[in-house]
This record gives C-alpha cells, structure tokens and sequence, in this order.
C-alpha cells in the first residue's frame, strides 16, 4: 500500500514578506536598478521607417502597432539621444494585478521614468539577445496612445520560434497586470 500525504504548500513555504514589507525594505536599500541596455534613438526621421521590417529577417510589426506609430502622440527624438533603460518585473517593484498609472506611481518612487514611445521601435530594432530559443516579452513602460479604434496601447517587443514582433499590447483602465510581466523603463 501506497501512502500519500498531502502537505499544505502554503505552511510548507515558511513566511515571505508582504509587498509593503518589500517596498519598504527596497526603499531603504536604495532600490538600485541594474542597466539593461542603453538604446539610441533618433535613427529615423519618419515613423513610417520603423514599420518596414527587412524581408527574410523574420521581424514582424504588428498592424496596431504601425497604426499608432503614424498619430501624432508618436514622437521622434533628436538624433544620438542615448537612454539607459531597465527591465524589471511587476514582482521587482512589489506590484501584481495593478493598473498602469499606479505601476509608474511605484516606479517613480524607486527613480524610474516611463519611456518615450519611440523606445518601443528602436528596442525592436536594435535589441536581440543572440540566444536560440531566447523567448521573451518586453512591454515598454510609456503613456498609452490610442488607437485608430479608439483603445489605449503601450508597445511590447516579442520574441518566440516565430521571429521577433513588434506589438501593441491593450492598456485599458481597467486591465490589471500580472507579477511576471516585464516592463522596460528609462533611468
């Protein structure tokens, strides 16, 4: 005969520290963020340039995404404007299931900066890990710009077995985030 004991996973983990208790303590600590990547942007002149991917490169924009690029809420910046940016998850700023104004209130305390949208495009081109079977989402911490069909969007970088995309992912007010979801933000 087999015996089977389940044990509660929850006593088995032992106690964590709420979120409050995390911020508190990365508060004190400093809350020193790694660079992630310096980007460069002001490459193009035209939005229009970015939506063009290289035939063969296996890069794929998203129609949203091209849409949003051509409002006018989509800025370029001045030629060589260099950005150290920041990848950290929802988790690393001790938020889960919030909205995107109160996850730039959190960022802001721990010194970080909502990006330009053009980060989106240029972390598209300009960002590969070289990695085979590298999968990752990038969402673009940034003011949402509405769409052609009305709805709010930020920008995410994907890559999967398919190549790499860049997408428009919704940002409505009512869409709550997830703790693994990783957001790009400026220093």
């Amino acid at each position: 005969m087999i015996r089977i004991e389940v044990v509660d996973p929850i006593s088995f983990m032992g106690d964590f520290p709420s979120d409050s208790e995390r911020l508190s303590a990365l508060k004190k600590a400093g809350a020193k963020f790694p660079t992630w990547e310096t980007i460069v942007l002001g490459s193009e002149k035209e939005p229009e340039i970015f939506s063009r991917g290289n035939k063969g490169d296996k890069r794929w924009v998203n129609p949203i995404a091209a849409n949003i690029m051509r409002k006018p809420a989509f800025t370029l910046a001045q030629p060589g404007t260099r950005l150290e940016l920041v990848k950290v998850r929802l988790y690393d700023l001790c938020l889960g299931g919030v909205l995107l104004p109160e996850i730039f209130d959190q960022a802001a305390e721990l010194g970080l900066k909502p990006c330009p949208a053009e980060v989106g495009s240029e972390l598209w081109r300009q960002y590969y890990s070289g990695q085979l079977n590298d999968y990752y989402r990038l969402r673009v911490a940034m003011e949402p710009i509405v769409g052609s069909n009305g709805n709010p969007y930020i920008f995410a970088v994907e890559c999967d077995e398919y190549g790499r995309r860049f997408e428009a992912e919704y940002a409505l007010p009512a869409y709550g985030w997830v703790l693994d979801d990783n957001f790009i933000f400026c220093k």
